[in-house]
């Protein structure tokens, strides 16, 4: 990266400080464009701050994001002109990018700003069933075919569930995208005419649960998972991907108190079951050129 104007540090450096504290409250995410995404012309979306390089704001900018470890990492980026609007500069922001020069996370890559929305009408939460929310992200994005290679899968997606409610829930992560790898045929993916995609990842089985495999999820804690797709994505052409979840009651019920527990009934630690329908995000997998 070059290193930046001296005027430029100290606007920067008290941008950061600004966003720290906003940033504490995020959830996990896999950064675009550095840890997924992050060939060059890969197109992602993320979401973070723009700031204007130039005095005369137009074409050069500063791209903020926020690791899952909540580092802030600092992209240089050019936009063509009217594509970031003064209005865009300084607050939290839905974006999507173009890598016109690859990078890692201490030599980050170099983008192109291709537009930009508003970050509250993207990455929508699904409707709250006891007390859980649930969606997934990043919103849209593009790949390659995928090469046939199960180690080399091209989608990774993030699934976040998050407890909106006022106790502690008990949640079995088996079987849903919060595994990693993983086990199950658990995300819905179909091409552009509806037809479903083959999933090519493991089908496991597992005996009962027991209350050892599930998670607590505390009020107001969000729950997130980074998780490569075994599904079958060597055509070109979009794709849609959602993740239906379903834990019906009394199932884990039984499972976690016992068949014949008085506590099936009251549910004392509050053992989550219910449906949960996930945003749907889109996948542009891009015919290799040649």
């Amino acid at each position: 990266m070059k290193p930046i104007k001296k005027s430029m540090r100290g606007i920067l450096s008290a941008f950061l400080a600004f966003i720290a504290v906003q940033s504490a409250c995020l959830a996990d995410f896999a950064t675009p464009f550095v840890e997924i995404n992050n060939q060059k012309g890969e197109v992602s979306e993320s979401y973070g701050y723009l700031v204007a390089v130039d005095s005369d704001p137009g074409t050069n900018y500063l791209a903020i994001v926020t690791t899952d470890t909540l580092q802030h990492i600092v992209l240089h980026a050019t936009a063509r002109p009217r594509v970031v609007e003064p209005s865009d500069l300084g607050r939290w922001i839905r974006f999507e990018a173009q890598i016109t020069q690859t990078g890692n996370a201490d030599n980050p890559p170099r983008l192109e700003i291709l537009r930009t929305s508003e970050a509250k009408k993207a990455h929508p939460w699904s409707k709250s069933s006891n007390g859980l929310q649930c969606r997934l992200g990043p919103v849209t994005q593009e790949a390659k075919p995928w090469n046939g290679n199960i180690r080399d899968l091209p989608i990774s997606v993030t699934y976040e569930l998050r407890n909106v409610g006022d106790v502690p829930v008990r949640f079995l992560p088996w079987f849903t995208p919060l595994e990693t790898p993983l086990l199950s045929n658990v995300f819905h993916v179909e091409n552009a005419t509806g037809e479903g995609t083959g999933y090519v990842g493991i089908l496991a089985k597992r005996m009962p649960p027991t209350r050892e495999a599930f998670i607590t999820i505390e009020a107001g804690q969000t729950v997130t998972n980074r998780v490569d797709l075994p599904y079958d994505f060597s055509n070109p052409g979009t794709y849609r991907i959602s993740a239906p979840l379903s834990q019906p009651s009394p199932g884990n019920l039984h499972f976690y108190y016992g068949e014949d527990s008085p506590d099936i009934a009251l549910n004392p630690d509050h053992v989550w079951t219910g449906t949960l329908e996930s945003n749907e995000i889109t996948v542009e997998i891009v015919p290799t050129r040649q």
